[in-house]
């Protein structure tokens, strides 16, 4: 028996969860509790290519909630992305100028 998610001549549906999750559903399949049809009845190749458009962000939404949430609150001393990129820029021994190796 082939699976019928990989049926290329089949008929789907584009589901999606509450955490933004996208899927390919036969159509011939009852739709799981906690999924909703946002793309109905199409080729799997039109299903996948809705994916492919709009599903662009694959963090959970609630990952990217909390995320967003820590960024509003992150306190101001925080290191953000840039303070890291700084600081791999420094040489090891912290200045900013290159380490000629000599001991002073």
């Amino acid at each position: 028996m082939t699976n019928p998610f990989d049926n290329q001549d089949g008929i789907f549906h584009v589901l999606i969860n509450d955490e933004g999750q996208h899927c390919i559903w036969p159509t011939f399949v009852k739709v799981p509790a906690g999924w909703e049809v946002i793309h109905r009845e199409d080729t799997r190749k039109a299903c996948v290519d809705y994916i492919d458009e709009h599903w662009v962000d694959m963090r959970p939404n609630s990952l990217i909630k909390a995320m967003d949430d820590y960024e509003k609150n992150r306190p101001k001393e925080s290191l953000t992305k840039e303070d890291l990129t700084k600081k791999k820029k420094k040489s090891p021994n912290g200045s900013k100028k290159p380490s000629n190796g000599a001991i002073n």
